[in-house]
């Protein structure tokens, strides 16, 4: 198993319980041009191998990077974290083999909002999804959220391509039905703030589109392909902080 990449930025939520997060474990400036990749480790009890990349696709690499925390680890061998099961998996494996792993950890929690994972030495590390925390902020769960399996985890495509701070949310746009084309990219919604939404508009034969909704059968608040708006209404199903834009598309 091996995920797409993951912009999001990760925060310390080392006191035992996903709800609390007590300051980013790595800061705004070591997360920039670079995401992260979950992989299998092959070690069973911890089964993902959180691993950080540069923009070019090369592993993060203790001595062969820059802008990490003195006394890193990360895609090191003697990384505390990594087991021999890992280390020998991970070398077949992988053309990487351990390099760009930061800590193998257990699976946790997920929404649509972010993704916990408490790794060997128990830190636990939560990442931002679509929507940005501040230092400190405590981290309310949806109430779909739960633990999740290393399959599970690897079909997740529905996180934003961008890597939130505090206050930002992702507003992001969902095809609503097969073949449709043309999908405008996920934005950033600075909150308070008024965004200006895409003026691309989607296509599908034999549809028009109407604009964009907030419920994919039309019922929630629409948008116009283009509009400027302070407020962008929740999905209130889902009491998330994203909004999902289903296109209303009519015969």
């Amino acid at each position: 198993m091996s995920t797409g990449r993951l912009n999001a930025l990760p925060y310390d939520a080392s006191w035992g319980s996903a709800n609390d997060s007590e300051g980013q474990q790595l800061t705004t400036e070591i997360m920039k041009e670079r995401y992260f990749v979950l992989k299998y480790s092959g070690d069973e009890d911890y089964p993902i191998a959180l691993c950080l990349y540069d923009e070019n696709g090369t592993p993060v690499v203790v001595d062969q990077s820059d802008r990490l925390l003195e006394g890193s680890r990360i895609g090191l061998e003697k990384n505390v974290t990594l087991t021999a099961t890992a280390k020998k998996y991970m070398k077949e494996t992988y053309a990487d083999g351990v390099e760009g792993v930061m800590a193998l950890c257990k699976v946790g929690k997920a929404d649509s909002n972010g993704m916990y994972f408490i790794s060997k030495n128990k830190f636990g590390y939560y990442l931002s999804g679509n929507q940005g925390r501040g230092i400190g902020e405590k981290i309310v769960w949806e109430s779909t959220a739960k633990k999740t399996t290393v399959k599970e985890l690897a079909a997740m495509t529905d996180y934003s391509s961008h890597q939130l701070t505090a206050g930002e949310f992702a507003v992001m746009y969902q095809a609503n039905g097969e073949a449709v084309t043309d999908m405008p990219e996920d934005q950033v919604k600075q909150g308070g703030q008024p965004l200006t939404l895409s003026s691309k508009v989607p296509k599908r034969s034999g549809y028009t589109f109407t604009g964009w909704n907030t419920r994919a059968d039309g019922s929630g608040t629409t948008y116009a392909a283009g509009g400027t708006y302070t407020s962008i209404e929740l999905r209130p199903c889902m009491q998330r902080g994203i909004a999902i834009m289903s296109p209303v598309c009519l015969r």
